[in-house]
């Protein structure tokens, strides 16, 4: 009987949500497929046991499947010189490989060898003037778009050759300025501790001044729950556009997806408990992150405590530095050479 051994399996990160390919909602025909489908999808009611978290997330996860499986995901916009020229390239390859091969059967041949050489000069003169000529071209439609004062349009044919930057949080020096901060939840303490320094400062307005300052009523208007023609026009005024926010839902679904949902409007009219529940969630969300952050780091001291430490045979008998190898000590040993003369 044959044993096979599965390997253990690395643990994975969480997957990254997918961006939503809102160009597809130009179509009309699109529009009316989203708007049946959220419509099916969103009809059926809540019950009255589920919390305002619960509510959300029902809303959430169901528009965004809809809005995935309708319109699907975004295609990258990183573009290559080659992609462009793939119908060009692959004969050129292909013609490369059998000359390739043809040599390779036979090695004595000096017309196999000599073909081969000539068409790999030919094969790498080609492909260096399409990927010259597409900088160039690329170059140009960045200086028209430029030219033109068309921002968004410049900096989308810039991440199209680009392609995606990564970006990261700088770290900082803390309030005395000894000490350099590189952990994120430090950064974020050490900020709010300085818009707290610099907004709230004593006040020398005198009480009495202030006293005497004519009381305004009360708008009692601005506590009212929006109804559906408010939430209907904060809907249809959002930007298109704009990067979706955590919930990873752009604009232009939200526009699109019809009177369903405008349910938004039962959660809205329970403002004190959707804000404790958003509070509640992003402070369990922080701790988990600060927890797991905390494992990783004891993780690796026990790595690094439990590292083989340095082999006192392995000792300069200059100096008496202890290398962990002897090809580290044989290289520490030259440091100790005298200078060869001229």
């Amino acid at each position: 009987m044959c044993l096979y051994i599965q390997p253990k399996r690395r643990p994975q990160g969480q997957k990254v949500t997918k961006r939503l390919n809102v160009e597809k909602l130009k179509s009309p025909d699109v529009i009316h497929e989203l708007q049946a489908a959220i419509n099916d999808k969103l009809s059926v009611p809540l019950t009255t046991s589920d919390t305002i978290e619960d509510q959300w997330a029902h809303l959430r996860d169901s528009t965004y499947s809809i809005a995935l499986e309708i319109i699907g995901p975004k295609n990258k916009k990183h573009q290559d010189w080659f992609d462009e020229n793939d119908s060009e390239i692959q004969p050129l390859l292909e013609e490369k490989r059998q000359l390739l091969r043809a040599h390779q059967s036979d090695p004595r041949c000096v017309a196999k060898k000599a073909a081969f050489t000539n068409i790999r000069s030919k094969v790498q003169a080609r492909l260096r003037s399409m990927q010259d000529a597409w900088l160039s071209a690329k170059a140009d439609e960045i200086q028209e778009h430029a030219d033109n004062h068309d921002v968004r349009k410049f900096y989308e044919a810039l991440r199209a050759v680009y392609g995606p930057q990564s970006s990261g949080s700088s770290p900082l020096l803390s309030s005395d300025g000894t000490t350099l901060l590189n952990d994120k939840k430090q950064i974020l303490y050490r900020w709010a501790e300085h818009f707290n320094s610099v907004l709230n400062r004593p006040s020398t307005i005198n009480d009495e001044a202030i006293n005497q300052l004519r009381q305004e009523p009360i708008n009692e208007e601005l506590d009212i729950p929006p109804s559906s023609e408010e939430v209907s026009k904060a809907i249809k005024q959002l930007s298109s556009g704009k990067a979706p926010g955590p919930d990873s839902i752009p604009a232009e679904v939200y526009i699109s997806g019809g009177p369903t949902l405008l349910s938004w409007e039962s959660r809205a009219a329970e403002r004190s408990a959707w804000r404790c529940a958003i509070s509640l969630g992003a402070d369990r969300a922080e701790d988990q992150r600060a927890t797991h952050a905390q494992r990783k780091r004891e993780r690796r001291k026990e790595r690094t405590a439990g590292a083989q430490p340095a082999n006192p045979a392995f000792t300069c008998p200059e100096c008496g530095r202890v290398c962990r190898a002897r090809i580290g000590l044989i290289s520490h040993l030259r440091t100790h050479r005298p200078p060869t003369p001229n």
